[in-house]
């Protein structure tokens, strides 16, 4: 057993339940703005940055009929980098309406793999891999295994999981293969619980409280 597959054995022997509602709860388009607004901030300030969107734009149709950048703006300032994420929701949806994808709602996903699928949204300026895989894994209940902020630092702290000097985007090209299906969103939801509670950001995680203490290396005695 490697190191992964303890940590995998420590994840459900140490969770009863593996559920998730903040981004099981919207719909494919939803979510993949919801995914842009997220990006470089806080949950918080997406999620208000979300609903000022929804209440300006209650839908995409009225948005591309509009097309007035600034507005956009204006509504999800609040979330940071607006301009730039403003730019990346309306080149998400002109290219989802030139491929005839837009009037379906995403559901052009269904007919593909998971690999197809993550090929075709990482062409979208602004969706990353981190991006495709969350919206996959929430919205259409695939295998894939996001890798995200909070994922990675205890990855990184636990050590010997993954190649040194290894990114994001590898570390997602390297582990997508070890964990699939049912376990990878248990895995992913459990670790993102862990990080946001305990394996927190800074230099004081709370590693006395922690069930991956016996195997990872930066804990804090």
């Amino acid at each position: 057993m490697n190191k992964f597959q303890t940590l995998i054995k420590l994840i459900l022997e140490n969770n009863k339940d593996f559920h998730e509602t903040r981004n099981s709860q919207h719909k494919p388009l939803d979510l993949l703005i919801l995914l842009i607004l997220n990006q470089s901030t806080t949950d918080e300030l997406s999620d208000r940055a979300f609903k000022n969107f929804k209440i300006n734009y209650p839908n995409y149709k009225m948005l591309l009929a509009e097309n007035n950048i600034e507005n956009l703006i204006k509504s999800i300032k609040i979330c940071g980098l607006s301009k730039i994420k403003a730019n990346y929701i309306l080149n998400a949806l002109n290219y989802l309406h030139e491929h005839n994808w837009l009037n379906i709602n995403l559901d052009f996903i269904h007919t593909l793999s998971d690999e197809e699928a993550l090929k075709v949204l990482i062409k979208i300026k602004g969706i990353g891999i981190k991006s495709a895989s969350c919206l996959l894994m929430f919205a259409f209940k695939r295998g894939t295994f996001p890798i995200d902020t909070h994922l990675f630092r205890i990855l990184k702290r636990v050590g010997n999981i993954m190649p040194a000097e290894t990114n994001l985007v590898k570390a997602h090209k390297f582990l997508q293969p070890q964990v699939q299906g049912e376990l990878a969103y248990q895995v992913h939801v459990a670790l993102i619980e862990l990080g946001r509670k305990i394996c927190i950001a800074g230099k004081n995680p709370k590693c006395s409280i922690c069930y991956l203490n016996s195997i990872c290396e930066k804990k804090i005695q």
